[in-house]
């Protein structure tokens, strides 16, 4: 441990007991880890996560402590050895990027079931245009012409000249009844 983290720790220590805070109210108003400050005011910098971890819980305390905190983290760059403050974690590999939106297959599902959507609804009107066509005026039954009766029989029933026994009446399905005569 060299004497400069040795310092940059006593020195934050102090700043600390200066303002009247104790680790544990440090800790619980920084939400930092009790013993992740300890190492820092005791400069054991190799049992402290990656540095851009470190910069933003020494910027917290800082901070809660009433300092500036651009110099504090100045000191610990250099004493940390990290060169700047855009350092970042350690990738193990890099993802490459995609644009936000929506994904291949709900695409291609979304395709799919358009496309037989559509197909559906073709096969649906088409067959309703065959049969619709199929049915014309030429194919439809003719309707029936009524029996013609012959004239000398209807003209006798009118003028009262024949008349036919009442067994000789037929009822047809609960109408009139008709002569047979």
């Amino acid at each position: 441990m060299s004497e400069g983290r040795k310092t940059f720790g006593q020195e934050l220590n102090h700043l600390r007991t200066e303002r009247g805070v104790t680790l544990e109210e440090l800790a619980s108003a920084t939400k930092v880890r009790t013993v992740l400050l300890s190492a820092l005011e005791e400069g054991r910098f190799d049992e402290l996560p990656p540095a851009v971890f470190v910069e933003g819980y020494l910027k917290a305390c800082i901070r809660f402590l009433g300092a500036d905190p651009k110099p504090w983290l100045e000191r610990y760059r250099n004493l940390a050895g990290v060169s700047s403050s855009s350092d970042t974690l350690p990738l193990v590999f890099q993802a490459p990027y995609e644009e936000p939106g929506v994904s291949r297959w709900l695409k291609w599902t979304g395709g799919l079931l358009l496309l037989g959507s559509l197909a559906f609804a073709s096969y649906v009107l088409m067959k309703q245009m065959v049969s619709t066509s199929q049915m014309t005026e030429s194919s439809a039954p003719a309707p029936r012409r009524a029996r013609e009766v012959p004239a000398a029989s209807a003209r006798g029933r009118l003028s009262g000249q024949r008349r036919c026994s009442y067994s000789s009446a037929i009822r047809h399905r609960g109408g009139p009844t008709i002569d047979c005569c």
